[in-house]
């Protein structure tokens, strides 16, 4: 019997029903989870707090860009987010955690550079070549500018949801 990625995940609307999953999840594991969504904006994008309906349109386009990895038969949603990313679009960092509003950093990086340091670190990794520098300077990306609000917070156990590029990232 074949059981279809999708078919375990929760159709998430709403940043209510987002915060209700990680209270479930902290009941199970015994330590206080969050969310980081790792995404790219414009450049010209407002920063702001984000609405229901921004964090489910989020929340669809993550959705979306993971089943397009999957084969056709297993996919819920029939085609890929419309946005396209550019490489000139700049890294925001979305954390999550149960009810708090969510917390939005820039930590005024492009999505080229961001890429670049992944790169690095692919290579480097699959040549058994020195990886430090390059796995350091993704943490100053990725988890550095949410470390304050981590701490403060308590949180234990973090879930990344990466876009296309960083989803091999090893952040463990």
């Amino acid at each position: 019997v074949y059981i279809s990625p999708t078919s375990l995940l929760p159709v998430v609307n709403s940043l209510s029903q987002s915060q209700e999953i990680l209270v479930n999840l902290r009941q199970q594991i015994d330590r206080k989870p969050a969310f980081v969504y790792v995404r790219f904006v414009a450049p010209d994008t407002v920063q702001a707090d984000l609405d229901d309906q921004q964090y489910a349109d989020l929340e669809a386009e993550k959705t979306a860009e993971y089943e397009q990895e999957l084969p056709p038969e297993s996919r819920k949603i029939s085609e890929a987010p419309s946005r396209e990313v550019q490489d000139d679009y700049e890294l925001e960092l979305v954390l999550i955690v149960e009810g708090q509003k969510p917390y939005l950093v820039r930590p005024g990086v492009t999505r080229q550079q961001v890429l670049e340091q992944a790169k690095e670190l692919y290579e480097n990794i699959n040549t058994f070549g020195p990886y430090k520098s390059a796995s350091t300077e993704l943490y100053d990306l990725l988890i550095a500018p949410l470390t304050e609000t981590i701490e403060a917070q308590k949180i234990e156990n973090i879930l990344f949801f990466m876009p296309n590029g960083l989803r091999l990232v090893p952040l463990a």
